[in-house]
């Protein structure tokens, strides 16, 4: 009874450290040399053909029900509105093509990985795979849910870094370094 009493007591006060100060620098650090978020999402310069499909994408709106929102974005460096409908979780990607909007179904994953290598390097740009399933740091939020399948993109940085990126809109969901595993695991894992 002593050694759990004990057991509990240190990972009680590891747990409570962590979540005020973050992980120990000697357990994992960032140090955050890109910002994945910012070079992956990069604006579109030729806002020309944002508004040339403005009638287009008003058309698509007045023919199909229950649209909650709408988001001037771009999928992998193209122009493209993500149409919220009824499932907010279930967005519809439309890409801006010459002189029409195309519903994206799924992105493939070389496609992914191609425009990963592109915006970051080939030698940063470690794997893509596919993940079906929610792990231990792709989970549901309180939220909602995040989409499955998704894909996940391993850097090959000092961080560790993963990057999930949603199939549907091209956009990336969520990241992943060595530092929030470990606080997942420090913090997260022994107060749940």
């Amino acid at each position: 009874v002593g050694i759990v009493f004990g057991l509990f007591t240190v990972t009680f006060c590891l747990s409570a450290y962590v979540g005020v100060n973050g992980v120990p620098q000697w357990v994992a650090h960032d140090s955050s040399e890109v910002d994945y978020l910012k070079e992956w999402s990069k604006p579109i310069k030729d806002r020309e053909r944002y508004q040339k499909s403005l009638p287009l994408l008003c058309n698509y709106v007045n023919y199909s029900e229950g649209t909650k929102r709408i988001a001037l974005t771009s999928c992998l460096g193209e122009p493209a509105f993500v149409v919220y409908q009824n499932k907010l979780d279930e967005p519809k990607t439309l890409t801006v093509d010459s002189d029409s909007l195309v519903e994206v179904s799924k992105i493939e994953i070389e496609k992914i990985d191609s425009y990963a290598k592109k915006q970051f390097g080939d030698t940063l740009v470690k794997s893509a795979e596919e993940i079906r399933s929610y792990d231990s740091y792709y989970q549901k939020t309180r939220m909602g849910s995040r989409p499955l399948p998704a894909y996940k993109i391993t850097i090959n940085d000092t961080d560790g870094t993963w990057l999930y990126v949603s199939p549907k809109t091209g956009e990336i969901v969520t990241t992943s370094t060595k530092e929030k595993r470990a606080e997942r695991w420090l913090y997260r894992g022994m107060h749940t």
